[in-house]
């Protein structure tokens, strides 16, 4: 339905229309569904990440809990597995004290054109493609990670860690005593059969020895 505001008779500097005037953004925000509120605030952390604006981006993550769990349009993205996802562990940091499930899922896309696959990918997936160790490093410390959590297909951080052959990840991922380490994806592929088609023979030697 429609919310139809109508012409107010009379003097147009009553203080009813003043009221009006000087409250728009406010009359606006409560007009606006929180759907539509979430998606137009977390767009601006978004904006302030890309441009680098780090500061302001970290100054108005805590205002606005609400876009914690808000997929942008573009990508699928979090502000999680987006920080993630470029290596921005001071900003995963802050969000992860606000309260965010370490362990949550970006509603993602299963093809994108700058970016992964991240179809219900989390943080730990994310820097795991990116190659971002110091970022795993803040995850795995978190009470309630889950090392082995995959993503829709079925790959663990711990396949795109080898798939990638991000060795210092690998070894990170390893010394959890939860991991499963010949875990595979739905096709039947495991961390150790990646690291051996993509020829990163370091990671291959790892996996032998820690099995």
């Amino acid at each position: 339905s429609h919310i139809h505001i109508h012409h107010i008779k009379g003097n147009p500097t009553s203080n009813y229309s003043l009221y009006f005037y000087r409250n728009y953004n406010k009359t606006r925000t409560m007009m606006l569904g929180v759907a539509e509120q979430a998606a137009e605030q977390v767009q601006s952390i978004f904006t302030a990440l890309e441009a680098g604006h780090f500061e302001e981006a970290t100054d108005l993550i805590p205002l606005h809990k609400e876009c914690f769990n808000t997929s942008r349009i573009s990508d699928g993205m979090t502000l999680l597995t987006y920080s993630a996802s470029k290596g921005y562990v001071d900003v995963c940091q802050i969000i992860l004290k606000q309260g965010v499930d370490v362990n949550q899922r970006a509603k993602g896309m299963e093809r994108c054109i700058t970016s992964p696959p991240t179809e219900e990918a989390t943080a730990m997936i994310m820097a795991c493609y990116g190659g971002h160790v110091d970022v795993i490093n803040l995850l795995v410390s978190v009470s309630g990670i889950q090392v082995n959590q995959p993503k829709k297909n079925g790959a663990t951080p711990l396949y795109i860690a080898c798939q990638g052959g991000h060795l210092d990840i690998v070894n990170v991922l390893l010394q959890s005593n939860k991991i499963q380490i010949n875990q595979a994806c739905d096709d039947g592929a495991t961390p150790l059969y990646i690291a051996c088609q993509n020829g990163h023979l370091d990671i291959v030697n790892v996996l032998l020895q820690s099995n």
